[in-house]
């Protein structure tokens, strides 16, 4: 008997409930603003009413200490039967930032129990902008101070920002360190005081900071270049280099130079004033004067050792009439950077450079020479990573027999990326590379000429992303007795496989301009800004589609080399949205010059590809703020320049994701 009794209790519930009140709350969406510190935002009215039968009995619960709901319970008959609830938010305490909070409104016999109404409170605070992040003083030892520089501090946000400078430098002076702006611009003034510094390069960070703003802190770099070091304390390089320890910064001041380095082993770094400014390293000259080798290493060097932003000509060599690292069997690992190196000479090995194990990127390599033996005219025998570099019009040749092998480079063993490799030439076999087992990935290689394999010749690693286009030769144009590409462009490939043969539509071969054409832009380096085409090629969207885009993925072979090495320095592609998720063939694939696709995925608000638009990103946008800088992803209008229009865009994309199927 207490069993049915049970079961018929169960079964009036069910019958009374079955056609029940039915609750009705609108909006079931609110959003809230309020400044940092600021004022209460005012409050808003929820509206609760029963449009089914019956009496609807609602309660709401929440757990968020910032939010209180009046009433919070309450009854209604029928649909005239509305209650209004206030919504009241108190911010006390709370920092900048987003806040969700979930009302539940519930009645265990409504039809449609609970109803959820989401409550959502941004808090903004001030946003420091900076008129500048970096600063250059340069004076001689014992001399006279540098001139002052300034910068502003403006709020470009709601408030008030109460900024404060904090640095710790003896020979620095901020004035003032402390202040306030409600959006005019405080100007600070940096004061340098050289006395008692010796040679050498200084660095010092200012922070600029405010609890409540929402890019706090931010970074100011001040760099003070004592002496350069060359001509001022000493006249030759090489004096320079004579004297200086381990560890020591040698800082050469523009001006042509003409002598025959050596580093003599010495883990020192031997810099121009500025390498990343291409004006700079043109004017900062070392000319060998036909005398021997620009530059020689001993080849003990280890990556710690650097030359960087320096154009390096007028050498003649039996091998590395430009740099030669060392001997045989004693090869230098020092790191090579942001060079011109340009009409230099070899006999046999390497007209450009010969011998260097350590990273070359960003330079370039031209209008070298191999003659007599003939093997490499850009480079020979360099085994360490070739990266972002531009080889171009070598040549390889011995007088009066058909030998000479690699116009741009050969028998180099290491890992070559995101590399230019065009119009060498090479008398006999690969023009553009003779040689080499390391893997050759988003390199273009066109407009090459030889006797053999316009483009490659016995080349055995892995060929990945690349546009293998336009070379020459008697025997195979484009490979000679090389492996088989895989995700690359290829005139006149008929193997199949992952690879194309269609045209890649460089914009103008003429004017060595190998950027892509696309309709939804292409890069213009004489311009610095994005340009549309009539057509898109190919080779957009085309290249291997793992390695770049997902940093979580598994690599393919945890045992090769060059898949190891993406893997932990790579990282996300650097090319700008709108990409098609998937990397481009070419030297420019997986950069920020990268063309872009008609057919996108993600987002433009997106930086870190993780398909999110969340505080990730905004802690990117803003270590970006205010700066005038091309192929920024942070700039999102394209326009070089990272201001409130890109904040107004990446506002308009906030806490967007991707959709998944």
């Amino acid at each position: 008997m207490k069993t049915v009794a049970i079961l018929f209790a169960i079964v009036t519930m069910s019958i009374r409930c079955a056609a029940g009140p039915i609750i009705s709350v609108d909006p079931n969406t609110f959003d809230f603003t309020a400044e940092v510190g600021g004022a209460n935002p005012d409050d808003k009215t929820l509206t609760i009413t029963n449009i089914g039968v019956g009496t609807l009995d609602w309660t709401i619960s929440e757990s968020c200490g910032w939010l209180t709901v009046t009433p919070d319970s309450g009854s209604s008959a029928d649909a005239n039967d509305i209650t209004e609830v206030t919504l009241s938010v108190d911010i006390t305490g709370l920092a900048w930032g987003n806040y969700n909070c979930q009302l539940t409104v519930s009645d265990p016999c409504a039809m449609n129990s609970p109803q959820i109404v989401s409550v959502n409170l941004d808090i903004i605070g001030p946003i420091i902008e900076l008129s500048d992040t970096s600063f250059n003083f340069f004076a001689e030892e014992g001399g006279i101070n540098p001139d002052d520089q300034f910068f502003t501090i403006r709020n470009v946000g709601p408030g008030t920002l109460n900024w404060l400078i904090t640095e710790d430098c003896s020979w620095l002076t901020v004035t003032p360190d402390s202040g306030t702006s409600t959006g005019e611009a405080d100007a600070v003034i940096l004061s340098v005081d050289i006395t008692g510094l010796t040679d050498g390069l200084y660095t010092c960070d200012l922070t600029i900071t405010d609890p409540c703003a929402m890019n706090s802190p931010q970074t100011v770099n001040v760099n003070l270049g004592i002496g350069a070091d060359v001509p001022y304390q000493y006249p030759t390089i090489q004096e320079a280099i004579d004297a200086a320890i381990n560890g020591d910064t040698i800082i050469v001041a523009p001006g042509t130079y003409y002598e025959n380095i050596n580093f003599n082993g010495k883990n020192i770094v031997l810099t121009s004033i500025d390498p990343s400014d291409p004006v700079i390293v043109a004017a900062t000259i070392i000319d060998g004067g036909g005398s021997g080798s620009v530059v020689t290493f001993s080849g003990t060097e280890i990556s710690a050792c650097q030359l960087t932003g320096f154009t390096i000509t007028n050498g003649i060599f039996d091998s590395g009439g430009g740099i030669v690292g060392g001997t045989w069997d004693n090869e230098t690992h020092a790191t090579i950077s942001n060079c011109v190196i340009t009409g230099n000479s070899a006999f046999v090995y390497g007209g450009g450079l010969f011998n260097c194990h350590g990273l070359i990127t960003n330079c370039i390599i031209t209008n070298n020479r191999a003659g007599l033996g003939g093997h490499g005219g850009g480079l020979a025998h360099c085994d360490g990573i070739i990266s972002n570099c531009v080889i171009s019009y070598n040549k390889s040749f011995e007088a009066g027999f058909d030998f000479g092998d690699g116009g741009g480079l050969a028998h180099c063993d290491g890992i070559i990326e995101n590399c230019l490799i065009t119009e060498n030439w090479a008398e006999g076999g690969g023009g553009g590379l003779h040689g080499g087992n390391g893997t050759i990935t988003n390199c273009t290689i066109t407009g090459n000429a030889a006797r053999s394999g316009g483009g490659l010749y016995g080349c055995y690693g892995s060929i990945i992303n690349s546009i293998i286009w336009g070379n020459s030769a008697s025997q195979d144009d484009q490979l000679h007795q090389s492996s088989a590409p895989t995700y690359s462009c290829i005139q006149n490939w008929g193997s199949g496989g992952s690879n194309i043969s269609d045209n890649p539509l460089f914009f103008d071969t003429a004017a060595d301009d190998y950027h892509l054409k696309s309709e939804a832009g292409r890069w213009d380096p004489c311009s610095e800004t994005r340009v549309t085409d009539t057509v898109t090629s190919p080779c957009i969207d085309a290249g291997e589609p793992i390695g770049y885009w997902d940093p979580n993925s598994t690599p393919a072979d945890p045992n090769d080399d060059f898949w190891v090495w993406i893997y932990s320095v790579a990282g996300i592609s650097e090319e700008l949205w709108p990409d098609g998720g998937r990397i481009n063939m070419g030297a420019y694939g997986g950069t920020a010059q990268a063309s872009m696709s008609v057919d996108p995925v993600g987002n433009a608000a997106d930086f870190n590809k993780d398909d999110f638009v969340d505080y990730e990103d905004f802690s990117w946008f803003f270590d970006s703020w205010q700066r005038e800088e091309i192929l920024l992803a942070e700039d999102i209008n394209r326009n070089n320049f990272v201001d409130m229009v890109d904040l107004a865009l990446f506002a308009q994309e906030w806490l967007w994701e991707q959709p998944f199927n």
